[in-house]
């Protein structure tokens, strides 16, 4: 929750951030708009004909009344699904007189026609959009943006355009050419080229970050997913709007129709790919057919786009759109439901929605002229992605923290088993805990090996409670055991009464720790006994060869040592009962001292013991 609302207040504050800009660039844009005219309305049209000025000059100087008019944006015609190319409008002229309320230095900016444009004013040749031509084999669409400076002269501007088409299954004009002061309009290119670069930049980012988060994760296709739809709506940021992308192409019927496409590819396939996200964040709100339909006609839609030329797959965009709009409700209903059951995320999302739809209505008024101000879909789009990107970060924070948390568990799981096993078994194993522990392993080293047993320990028991036995027990292993730890061993078995110790380093270390337990005996005896009682132990101590490894099965096992060694060890520890002395060790191990003249051992000479052969010689520690 500490999250959320943290991000919610980031988000806010960045939203203000981004309103306030937009408010600064809104005054900005009105008070250097001032005198800028949209040149949207009633142009007169002369259709199947690239008139020049001069007789479009002739035209207007007879009857206007009996010249055909036609709307600015506006499609003359548009192909149906089955209609044949010939009968499309291919060539055409508008004209428009307008009145400038000053002279000097103006600046026209129009957008690309469909799909080539000449500009003309005052008789004068300003520039092309593409290469305008009465024949297919001449004519070059463009989707470029054209932005001229012209002298204004007089305050009575006529402005005519040469429209061409044999790409697209309609010809027209899409938006309305603007002429405001050229330092303005210039300056305006300039801010709105700026934005567009920085917004598509940051939107490159985030999907070189997403896109690295799947690449080290890749479990985690949220992060895959989105860091597509970003770098698809950086690409529709740059084809659109000051056309940055758009500028960097040779003006070639070819590399038009793959920018075209691109520039559809962009933002059509956000659609299937916001279908897969919602699938994946909100799994039981969005339906799978609903994904699995998105996913199949954006898929036939695109092979369309891919495998075919725009005159043919632009007549079905239409079908399309509207599925995109039937689509899109489902999305926000889908969306509505999540944020009703209070799903993680999901306000995130809607706020994000929000900004994206906010700006698009607020383009949407501003192209038609109902409103003043600077566009600003691309900072909406930047708004939504930002509020999807911190909602995966959020996520990632989360799913770190139980990593964490996991991570702490296993650790105490690991210890408490590691009092089961010992932590020691692992670096003779090769393994680093006890989750890489594998059935079978096994390792062979040279260690020492001591037993340790209780005398008398039976006998005792029959007078004690299982609880005292219990209790008796734990509590001799709990002054005895370390003793082992602290003599560089550690204890593989315990035995009931008794306990098997490995000493892998050096035999004196078995036989330092044999004698401190000899005198922590003693205390015992004194301390837990009242010395009513008196507990003998019976040590029995060799060196040799042993393998450590782990036996069982698939749900149960368990590590032990398996070799001669430790039989040889065990037996000579049954000898301690047999001479009555407390410790008794083999001649191997007393030829492997380091230190053989700290220790005061005797010879007690050679001994069989069970399952060898021969006689085994054998020490006992004065």
């Amino acid at each position: 929750m500490k999250e959320q609302k943290l991000f919610l207040k980031s988000f806010i504050f960045l939203i203000f951030i981004f309103v306030s800009s937009a408010f600064l660039s809104s005054a900005c844009a009105t008070k250097n708009f001032v005198k800028s005219l949209t040149l949207s309305g009633n142009w007169f049209f002369w259709p199947n004909d690239l008139l020049s000025p001069e007789q479009v000059d002739a035209e207007l100087a007879t009857d206007r009344t009996t010249i055909q008019t036609i709307k600015v944006p506006s499609r003359w015609q548009r192909l149906g699904v089955f209609e044949k190319t010939e009968s499309l409008i291919k060539t055409g002229t508008v004209a428009i007189d307008v009145e400038l309320d000053s002279l000097g230095e103006w600046g026209i900016r129009v957008p690309n026609a469909d799909s080539a444009c000449s500009v003309f004013i005052n008789g004068d040749y300003i520039g092309s959009v593409g290469q305008v031509s009465n024949l297919e084999s001449t004519h070059i669409p463009s989707n470029m943006l054209l932005i001229k400076r012209f002298n204004a002269t007089n305050k009575d501007c006529r402005i005519i355009m040469q429209i061409s088409n044999f790409s697209t299954p309609y010809t027209g004009t899409w938006d309305a050419p603007i002429i405001s002061p050229y330092s303005a309009m210039e300056k305006q290119h300039i801010r709105s080229i700026i934005i567009n670069s920085l917004i598509s930049g940051a939107l490159l980012f985030m999907s070189f970050y997403h896109l690295s988060l799947y690449f080290f994760r890749k479990k985690d296709t949220s992060s895959l997913v989105f860091g597509i739809m970003c770098a698809l709506m950086a690409i529709r940021n740059m084809i659109m709007r000051e056309r940055i992308l758009i500028s960097l192409l040779p003006m070639t019927t070819t590399f038009w129709e793959w920018g075209f496409k691109l520039e559809h590819i962009s933002a059509h396939m956000v659609l299937p790919l916001f279908f897969v996200f919602f699938k994946i964040i909100f799994p039981e709100e969005m339906k799978t057919i609903a994904v699995k339909i998105v996913l199949g006609v954006s898929a036939a839609w695109l092979f369309l786009i891919i495998g075919f030329p725009a005159m043919i797959y632009h007549r079905f965009l239409s079908f399309f759109e509207y599925f995109i709009l039937v689509s899109a409700v489902y999305a926000l209903f889908t969306l509505i439901v999540a944020i009703i059951r209070k799903r993680s995320g999901s306000v995130f999302i809607l706020l994000g929605i929000i900004c994206l739809l906010g700006t698009s209505v607020n383009d949407v008024l501003l192209s038609n002229g109902i409103i003043e101000g600077s566009y600003l879909s691309s900072v909406g789009m930047f708004l939504f992605c930002f509020s999807q990107s911190q909602f995966l970060a959020l996520r990632f924070s989360r799913l770190f923290f139980e990593i964490a948390n996991s991570k702490k568990s296993l650790e105490v799981l690991n210890k408490s088993l590691e009092r089961f096993i010992p932590h020691e078994m692992f670096h003779f194993l090769n393994k680093n805990s006890i989750t890489e522990v594998q059935l079978g392993d096994f390792t062979q080293q040279f260690m020492t090996v001591l037993f340790l047993d209780l005398r008398c320990f039976t006998s005792r028991s029959e007078k004690m409670t299982p609880e005292e036995n219990f209790k008796f027990i734990n509590t001799f292993l709990r002054h005895f055991g370390p003793i082992v730890r602290k003599s560089d061993g550690f204890i593989d078995k315990y035995l009931g009464d008794g306990f098997m110790a490995l000493f892998p380093s050096n035999p004196d270390s078995a036989l330092k720790a044999a004698l401190q337990m000899r005198k922590t005996l003693l205390l015992f005896n004194q301390v837990y006994l009242k010395n009513k009682e008196t507990l003998k132990l019976g040590i029995g101590i060799h060196s040799g060869t042993v393998t450590l490894g782990t036996i069982g099965e698939t749900q149960r096992m368990d590590s032990t040592v398996i070799s001669d060694t430790v039989n040889t060890a065990s037996r000579i520890e049954d000898l301690t009962k047999e001479k009555d002395i407390d410790i008794l060790i083999s001649a191997a191990t007393i030829k492997k001292l380091l230190t053989p003249e700290v220790f005061q051992y005797r010879k007690m000479g050679e001994e069989k013991v069970r399952g060898k052969d021969a006689a085994i010689e054998l020490y006992t520690l004065d």
